[in-house]
């Protein structure tokens, strides 16, 4: 069976379904018993789920050249 290292380092291979199977078989037994493991599993789907879900926009231009107009003021203080 994995320790906790292991399987965050395997975690995005997990995520991902890129684990070969006996890996795959072992992360799963550790994550039976290690509530620790389990959250963070549990935190990066649901992180994985909000950012996939994000849409971009645009701003308005002339929102968009206040905001630069103001960094670059600011690069210059």
């Amino acid at each position: 069976m994995l320790n906790c290292g292991q399987v965050l380092r395997e975690l995005e291979s997990y995520l991902d379904d890129s684990l070969a199977a006996d890996v795959r078989k072992d992360l799963q037994a550790h994550l039976g018993g290690c509530h620790h493991c389990e959250v963070v599993l549990d935190s990066a789907r649901h992180t994985l789920r909000i950012v996939a879900g994000c849409k971009t926009f645009e701003l308005p231009e002339s929102l968009s050249d206040r905001i630069m107009a103001s960094v670059r003021a600011q690069k210059t203080s």
